[in-house]
């Protein structure tokens, strides 16, 4: 499926809606990152970032909320990043993208609060996944020096230790949050992003 395809996303959220009669919760998670030097960082690169991390949760939201808003209630949980709280060198069209979540998230939290649906997002930090070896990959070729190379996993063992819990996220931490954020417990947070990174960035 394609997240920034209206059609797909609304053939989605039609089957899920007739399949179990009601859109109780929507996980917006699509998301790509591509790492690269500013001057030399394709123009399709930047905008499919955009497309598919912004664009894409900001679809799955119209979709999802024009059910919510009639059955007067609903969760709507939205990925964003460590880099939406702040930008990170070689990835300004990532970060931007994360932005947006956040502030697509508040704004719809404040729009939506009168027909019992919350908005959240959540700011993983680094989470052991699939992302996170290109991650290593790419960077390392980019912070790497004739003096310093880096082999798999240093660059991001490096990293790991400025997190103040000392390890990389597993992706069964986020599900927890995740979890939370869909259950009745949450039903009183809304427009809310929060971190999920070992304390690496605190707000």
């Amino acid at each position: 499926m394609d997240v920034t395809d209206e059609a797909d996303i609304q053939r989605l959220y039609q089957t899920a809606h007739e399949r179990f009669g009601s859109i109780d919760v929507s996980v917006q998670n699509a998301g790509i990152i591509t790492i690269d030097h500013c001057e030399s960082m394709p123009r399709a690169d930047f905008d499919k970032v955009l497309q598919v991390n912004t664009t894409g949760v900001w679809l799955g939201c119209r979709e999802a909320a024009r059910y919510m808003v009639k059955q007067g209630s609903g969760r709507l949980i939205n990925t964003s990043s460590g880099q939406g709280r702040q930008g990170f060198i070689y990835t300004p069209h990532y970060a931007a993208s994360k932005m947006g979540v956040i502030g697509i998230t508040q704004s719809l939290a404040l729009e939506l609060a009168r027909h019992n649906i919350t908005v959240n997002a959540f700011c993983p930090g680094i989470i052991e996944s699939e992302m996170w070896d290109y991650n290593d990959r790419v960077w390392g070729e980019i912070l790497g020096t004739e003096e310093k190379r880096y082999a798999k996993g240093e660059l991001m063992a490096e990293w790991v230790r400025n997190i103040p819990m000392r390890r990389a996220g597993k992706p069964s931490d986020v599900a927890g949050l995740v979890a939370f954020l869909a259950s009745d417990d949450a039903a009183y947070l809304t427009g809310q992003a929060i971190n999920i990174d070992g304390g690496l960035i605190m707000s």
